[in-house]
């Protein structure tokens, strides 16, 4: 899917502020509510935009601390790895993790509550 100005500006747009209303994302691109209405849908639709989401204050909800955790695999086959994701995708802590080069297989970003 190639994107144009429009396109790129609303994506902008939607990554500083998801709730912004329809027709202030239209004012800003300078198209009607209803251009602006259909290129999102498309977006949405095509795989570009694949959702919405709130940011959390972490300390609001009781998470204190949050630490990126180097972790070395001792072994490398699909069936570790996989079942190495998929642990990780079941703990709370978990916010994300990355694959990465080097001496360590992944950075491993989680948040906990505080432990004072």
């Amino acid at each position: 899917m190639t994107l144009d100005r429009i396109d790129i500006e609303l994506l902008r747009l939607l990554r500083s502020n998801a709730r912004l209303s329809n027709k202030a994302l239209a004012e800003a691109v300078g198209v009607a509510p209803s251009t602006a209405l259909e290129r999102i849908r498309r977006l949405r639709q095509r795989g570009v935009i694949s959702g919405f989401h709130a940011e959390l204050e972490p300390t609001a909800i009781g998470i204190g601390l949050q630490a990126m955790v180097a972790v070395r695999l001792t072994q490398h086959s699909r069936r570790i790895v996989d079942a190495f994701h998929r642990h990780l995708g079941e703990l709370a802590e978990v916010l994300a993790y990355y694959h990465v080069a080097g001496a360590d297989d992944y950075l491993v970003h989680v948040a906990v509550r505080d432990p004072a």
